[in-house]
């Protein structure tokens, strides 16, 4: 699949291994291959909403105004589907993973109030993966520890699976963008180094906010109602 932006995806072969390019001649070409490190993980799928997940290895190159870059390191593949109107008002959330590998993962969903992530119940709650067995979430903890220029910069986060078995981590972000999905939503997304009692992973950090008073009051940013 080709668009006119210069982005194309291609399924090799399906829910498994994708190819993912982008050309702005002279100054950018991206060329990344993921292959699942396993099934994707379905939280839920109906035909008005669902969600999956599915860590990858992630190999390719990267160019930059003719400097290269090699990729070869792990992300995730997920996929949301559902309405979402462009002036819903909601909580904050938090998408947070991290892995080393097909047999260590977690991922967990957290409510936001403020700094502090509280397990909750929506289409997913989580996940964690301890030598190659897969067990949902039933409790979950996110808090940011430091901020730089308001961004989490230093996250501590712990979790708790339906066999009983417990992991906790720190992660220090070490690069981010800024997303803004809809007029309603904000997100950081932050690439993390997490440091695990099961050892150190690499992963994601999501904060999404949605109409908070937190957005408002620091942006003085007002919705039509």
């Amino acid at each position: 699949m080709l668009f006119r932006s210069g982005l194309s995806y291609d399924c090799i072969e399906p829910l498994t291994k994708y190819r993912v390019r982008y050309i702005d001649p002279g100054l950018c070409e991206i060329d990344l291959e993921y292959t699942g490190l396993r099934e994707p993980h379905v939280a839920s799928a109906t035909a008005k909403f669902g969600h999956f997940d599915q860590p990858c290895a992630v190999k390719g190159t990267v160019r930059v105004r003719g400097r290269e870059i090699t990729v070869d390191t792990l992300g995730m593949r997920d996929r949301t589907w559902s309405i979402r109107p462009e002036d819903k008002r909601g909580t904050g959330t938090a998408y947070t993973y991290g892995h080393s590998g097909a047999d260590e993962q977690f991922l967990l969903l957290t409510s936001l109030d403020g700094n502090v992530g509280k397990f909750v119940s929506y289409v997913f709650t989580g996940y964690l993966v301890r030598d190659g067995v897969l067990s949902p979430l039933v409790d979950s903890h996110r808090e940011v520890l430091e901020r730089t220029n308001n961004y989490p910069s230093r996250i501590r986060i712990s979790a708790t699976d339906a066999m009983g078995r417990t992991m906790s981590a720190e992660g220090r972000t070490v690069n981010r963008i800024a997303s803004q999905s809809t007029p309603a939503q904000f997100a950081w997304m932050s690439m993390t180094e997490w440091e695990t009692d099961r050892g150190a992973m690499i992963g994601e950090d999501q904060r999404s906010e949605e109409h908070t008073s937190e957005l408002q009051s620091r942006f003085g940013i007002s919705y039509a109602v």
